[in-house]
């Protein structure tokens, strides 16, 4: 499964929409009295102490999305008194856990709302406040979503890496799955050159042989990246083992080897004992799948040096040097005659 920044984005940005407009409501229970949630949408803090006076009735009670006053703070907390307002809410005793019709926490509101953000320095300094302030309270550090994600999910989706430390700080899981059974860690193995939030789970134990519903470890997924090389390395390097097959029986070393001018991948792979013979569903080993790419000698070389077996056939009975022979792949026919001759 792959991920880049515009499919994480408009994602994320589904799930916000979604939050903003259902109409769901609370197993019948009747919406509040919604003057209370303008208030703060306009940042009208006075208002807002206004409906605070006395029994706090307002409080925590739901709009027609389930979402609180605080909710919505968090929402807009880069708007003009935003986070004055967050802090008089808490003051009051809101509730830092409630939950909204998608199961979104006012926490939740505030990750996502960096999507939403200028993306200036200020609304980003604003937003990161909000999050300290809240993680000072008793909040609920690994609550998931309706797509069973946790906000840990959420920081790495977004590649922000103060965030996901501050979670880990707070003990946050790294080994949750997603409704897709994938944990941060699979997450952040795909977003290119983020070796510096991969290796802030791992430090915080994030299991790297955990498989998702495709039965693919973060290392399946990285490996497919080119130039992913010290991803990998850090995965390698916590013990995730190169030979687990996903549900198609495939290594990390399988899903490398076909991506042309991937050598350094295959290799660090292949230095920590990736067996080059292993055989997906179809009998396939990498070097069948190496073979068929165009100009992909140094995968096949890299291979072969590690003791591939070039005879070893498929469920069709085709060796390796079939399936270069289909592509007229010559410089690779001539490795694998080589080879097959030595052995």
């Amino acid at each position: 499964m792959k991920y880049n920044r515009h499919y994480i984005q408009k994602f994320l940005s589904v799930i916000l929409l979604c939050t903003q407009a259902s109409n769901c409501q609370r197993n019948g229970e009747k919406p509040s009295d919604v003057s209370i949630h303008t208030a703060v949408k306009q940042g009208n803090h006075i208002k807002v102490k206004k409906y605070l006076i006395g029994d706090n009735k307002n409080l925590n009670k739901p709009d027609k999305d389930l979402a609180t006053p605080l909710h919505w703070a968090c929402y807009y907390c880069t708007e003009k008194n935003g986070i004055t307002i967050i802090k008089t809410l808490i003051e009051k005793g809101a509730d830092v856990n409630a939950k909204d019709k998608d199961n979104n926490t006012p926490l939740f509101y505030l990750i996502k709302r960096i999507l939403k953000s200028s993306g200036s320095s200020s609304d980003l300094a604003k937003i990161n406040e909000a999050i300290q302030i809240l993680l000072k309270e008793a909040v609920e550090i690994n609550h998931k979503d309706c797509n069973q994600q946790t906000l840990l999910h959420l920081a790495v989706m977004l590649e922000n890496t103060a965030i996901v430390q501050a979670l880990l700080e707070k003990n946050a899981d790294p080994n949750l799955q997603d409704r897709y059974k994938q944990t941060p860690l699979h997450l952040a193995a795909v977003i290119k050159e983020n070796t510096a939030i991969v290796q802030a789970l791992l430090e915080k134990n994030a299991n790297p042989n955990l498989q998702d519903r495709y039965k693919q470890t973060p290392l399946h997924l990285a490996a497919v990246i080119k130039e992913n090389t010290a991803i990998v390395q850090a995965l390698l390097e916590k013990n995730a083992n190169p030979n687990l097959q996903d549900r198609y029986k495939q290594t990390p070393l399988h899903l490398a080897a076909v991506i042309k001018e991937n050598t350094a991948i295959v290799q660090a792979l292949l230095e920590k004992n990736a067996n080059p013979n292993l055989q997906d569903r179809y009998k396939r080993t990498p070097l069948h799948l190496a073979a068929v790419i165009k100009e992909n000698t140094a995968i096949v070389q890299a291979l072969l040096e590690k003791n591939a077996n070039p005879n070893l056939q498929d469920c069709n009975k085709q060796t390796p040097l079939h399936y270069a022979n289909s592509k007229g792949n010559n410089t690779i026919i001539q490795l694998l005659l080589q080879e097959s001759k030595a052995l």
